[in-house]
């Protein structure tokens, strides 16, 4: 029905600032979520301090590159928020992994490329909102190179 109750032991809050705090709130939750369940930050198969570290340090950079690809989504294409998501981001991390994983270059021959899945449409809007365009065709290796140099990655 759109209502909601929130209870709290903040006296001297109005209003709008514990919707806020609230709000806050619910977005940090989000992140561990992500963290535990799309990006794996249980270290379950590491076991030194120095390896869990390393481990959690490389889940915490990816959360940020996925936040990033977000924001960057939801800044050139407004309308693609997600409804069924409680933040409207562009996609949903589990997404993006999907996608970004679909994304391959495979070797045709001794000298000739070919990326893969550029079709997806996930994938095509997170290139897209990079200003990222690959052409459907064989690559050179010297090609390949050109491209990135032309990527303007501006955010």
């Amino acid at each position: 029905m759109g209502y909601y109750t929130l209870a709290t032991s903040e006296i001297n809050m109005d209003n709008q600032q514990m919707i806020d705090t609230y709000s806050n709130l619910v977005e940090i939750e989000d992140q561990f979520r992500v963290m535990k369940s799309t990006l794996d930050t249980r270290p379950v198969f590491v076991r030194t301090k120095g390896h869990i570290i390393a481990h959690l340090t490389l889940c915490t950079i990816a959360l940020i590159l996925v936040r990033l690809i977000q924001k960057q989504i939801k800044s050139k294409h407004p309308e693609s928020a997600d409804k069924d998501l409680l933040f409207s981001s562009g996609l949903s991390a589990d997404r993006i992994q999907t996608a970004l994983n679909k994304w391959k270059l495979e070797m045709l021959g001794d000298t000739y490329y070919r990326f893969c899945d550029t079709d997806d449409p996930d994938l095509a809007l997170i290139l897209n909102s990079f200003n990222i365009n690959i052409p459907k065709k064989c690559f050179k290796i010297s090609e390949i190179k050109q491209l990135k140099s032309k990527m303007e990655m501006s955010m």
